[in-house]
């Protein structure tokens, strides 16, 4: 227990519990203290490795105090995560015996179905198999379409879209930040300087998307950000996904989300030639959504928390993706 210092005032329990950290970095931190292992915490989870560390990070930041000691022979629990596991595992297994004794008299829904905006697909589909790896016993049904704000969402369960989070005929929570910047092949800047600026890379083969997409930041508005009046041209492709493919491939530049490309640039297919500088702030993001004044079903509640585990807790995580 920590003693609160000289003049604080001590807040009741129902405060207490408003302050708590968020749950899935609980859920993280339990898992990796009970394991001794990010990465056996993320396949018992099915997660990434890199969205354990993030989410322990993210609580060690909420906390002010190391969790883990860190070497390359793996992870070891500090002192205060030593004390700090053994309740917050308690806490977890007492949820699990409530939600137990609540689903044997309310069945779990066997089928979900979502929808997302097409600029995700690669993101979802990189993820959708450690879901799956630990059989919540649900169906997922997915649609990909960029227009499905009505009341009802044309029947859909849960979905993701892509804007200002400011509809007025779905429930909707903030998911993850749309903010851009400019990815590339490796094999485009072996042997140039680590980073480069936007001035050195005006006049290199552009790759764009639209002209259908007007909401997404472009090349131009790219470019114009630091100062720099272009009017670029390029190939176009209709969708982000066909844009980070090709540049991939080795045929230029394309702006790009973390949520496109962040497993590309893990798997090093991709890098960022401007390291984690210049990148474009967009006032899009991408929300949760679900139906109005419908509260979700357990199995939509779930994969919900699912995926917000799979997001990198804030925008600063960019600023940690370079080559």
């Amino acid at each position: 227990m920590i003693d609160a210092k000289p003049g604080w005032i001590v807040a009741d329990a129902a405060s207490r519990r408003r302050r708590l950290p968020p749950l899935n970095a609980l859920r993280a931190f339990e898992a990796a203290a009970r394991n001794a292992s990010f990465s056996k915490a993320a396949a018992e989870l099915s997660v990434t490795p890199g969205a354990i560390s993030r989410h322990i990070t993210e609580l060690e930041g909420y906390l002010g105090v190391k969790l883990f000691h860190r070497s390359a022979k793996g992870v070891a629990l500090s002192d205060f995560g030593a004390k700090l596991a053994p309740g917050i595992g308690a806490g977890f297994d007492q949820l699990h015996v409530a939600f137990d004794q609540a689903l044997r008299r309310s069945p779990l829904k066997t089928e979900l179905r979502l929808t997302l905006p097409r600029m995700l697909e690669r993101w979802f589909l990189s993820r959708l198999g450690n879901f799956y790896a630990n059989d919540d016993g649900f169906d997922v049904k997915f649609n990909i379409s960029d227009n499905l704000l009505s009341r009802n969402m044309g029947g859909f369960d849960l979905g993701i879209a892509y804007g200002r989070g400011t509809w007025p005929d779905v429930e909707q929570e903030y998911l993850m930040s749309a903010d851009i910047f400019p990815v590339c092949s490796p094999s485009m800047v072996a042997g140039s300087p680590h980073t480069l600026t936007p001035r050195q890379i005006a006049d290199w083969p552009l790759i764009h998307v639209g002209p259908d997409n007007a909401s997404l930041p472009n090349w131009r508005d790219w470019f114009a950000a630091y100062g720099l009046a272009r009017f670029p041209r390029g190939i176009h492709f209709p969708t982000p996904s066909l844009a980070v493919e090709y540049a991939a491939q080795g045929h230029g530049l394309a702006l790009a989300s973390l949520a496109l490309v962040e497993n590309d640039l893990i798997q090093e297919r991709l890098v960022r030639p401007l390291g984690p500088n210049f990148v474009l702030a967009n006032p899009n993001a991408f929300f949760l959504i679900w139906p109005k004044n419908r509260t979700l079903s357990v199995s939509g509640r779930r994969f919900l928390d699912w995926l917000k585990m799979e997001v990198p807790p804030s925008s600063r995580d960019l600023r940690a993706m370079v080559r």
